[in-house]
């Protein structure tokens, strides 16, 4: 049995909401620490909300990728600086060094524009 597609007016507030998240909910300092998926802070049971994490990127680009592929966007521009953006960050290179300020910031800007567009 096939799974229906929600209406695009649903699929936008869910991608909206996701997107808002990684961009509110997470801390954008850089510890001076290494964050793992394993790493308790203050004996919490939950894994930190650090957007300096690796895997914070892997989810924001997956959640990019859901806009696209629902066709939720139909400005090229915005399209093609997504697709730069994921780019970016889905290479070995971006994987084997720690994660910077400006890859937060760049993230953070991505994940604003996208979301004033799909708020209009």
């Amino acid at each position: 049995m096939e799974r229906e597609t929600p209406p695009k007016e649903v699929l936008t507030q869910q991608r909206i909401s996701a997107l808002t998240k990684f961009r509110d909910e997470y801390n954008p300092s850089i510890p001076d620490f290494t964050i793992h998926s394993t790493t308790r802070l203050d004996g919490s049971k939950e894994t930190p909300k650090y957007k300096v994490r690796h895997a914070w990127f892997t989810e924001v680009v997956a959640e990019l990728d859901r806009i696209l592929m629902y066709d939720l966007i139909d400005d090229q521009e915005l399209i093609n600086k997504i697709k730069k953006y994921q780019n970016s960050v889905c290479n070995f290179d971006f994987a084997a060094r720690p994660t910077t300020k400006d890859d937060i910031d760049a993230a953070d800007a991505i994940i604003t524009e996208t979301i004033n567009w799909l708020k209009k």
